[in-house]
């Protein structure tokens, strides 16, 4: 992500690892510090993970976290750009 300081990419990776569905608390979080993002989207996100480990589909899975792994990216592109 050239867009941002080697730092602040670190953190922006860090949610890829600590949203989870069963976390609310995390996905609030989240939705405040990035202003772009809408929490029923990151939900929708979350959930086809779970539905992918549930159905133990490896493709759907991989899928799923690259989805939601350029969700985050973006939303902190976003974010910054409406500062």
């Amino acid at each position: 992500m050239p867009f941002f300081p080697k730092e602040q990419v670190s953190k922006i990776e860090s949610w890829y690892e600590r949203l989870n569905i069963n976390d609310e608390g995390t996905l609030k979080q989240f939705v405040k510090q990035y202003k772009a993002s809408e929490h029923h989207s990151m939900y929708q996100l979350l959930l086809w993970i779970e539905y992918a480990k549930h159905m133990q589909d490896d493709e759907l899975l991989a899928e799923s976290k690259a989805d939601l792994a350029s969700y985050i990216r973006e939303v902190a592109i976003l974010s910054q750009l409406k500062k």
